[in-house]
């Protein structure tokens, strides 16, 4: 009986030195690094695309879309893509941009901040915007020609990706 007590002591010692033993560095917890600065003339893909049911700009809705962040000199900008057909209201206004042949660019501008929409009769992405700017909108176009090479290759939308990173020029 002793015997078994004084190995459960000496089995408790042991477990409490080695609390306090530092751990080797192949041990410690690996943390992701932090992302890289975005560059003039080059936004980053921070996170995404993850699939998403319903779009804010519409009312309450289920459609389906995929979801992207991208780090901007101007900030975070939020890429939405979608290929349900929408119906644009009365909020979208007319963008005075030149579109890449079949598509349309609409604007809204309300609580939810600025958005900017390129649609065509295949998909349409939308680019939420810290501020309406020659910038985002290069971003948003560059986006857009980057952005038809991963979708002509993608059979569904489970197999579609956004790029890693877009150039748009300074």
């Amino acid at each position: 009986m002793m015997e078994r007590w004084r190995a459960t002591c000496i089995a408790a010692l042991v477990a409490a030195a080695l609390l306090f033993v530092p751990r080797p560095a192949w041990c410690e917890e690996r943390r992701a690094p932090p992302a890289p600065a975005p560059r003039p003339g080059r936004a980053l893909l921070l996170r995404g695309p993850e699939p998403r049911k319903g779009l804010p700009y519409f009312s309450p809705n289920a459609i389906a879309s995929l979801v992207g962040v991208y780090a901007h000199v101007e900030g975070e900008i939020i890429v939405r893509y979608t290929r349900a057909p929408l119906v644009w209201g009365s909020a979208w206004e007319n963008a005075l941009v030149k579109t890449p042949e079949n598509f349309r660019a609409y604007l809204r501008k309300d609580s939810l901040g600025r958005v900017f929409a390129l649609a065509s009769p295949r998909y349409t992405l939308f680019f939420e915007l810290h501020a309406d700017s020659s910038a985002t909108r290069a971003f948003a176009l560059a986006f857009e020609r980057r952005f038809r090479f991963f979708f002509e290759g993608a059979v569904s939308d489970a197999e579609l990706s956004f790029p890693a990173y877009v150039d748009y020029g300074d």
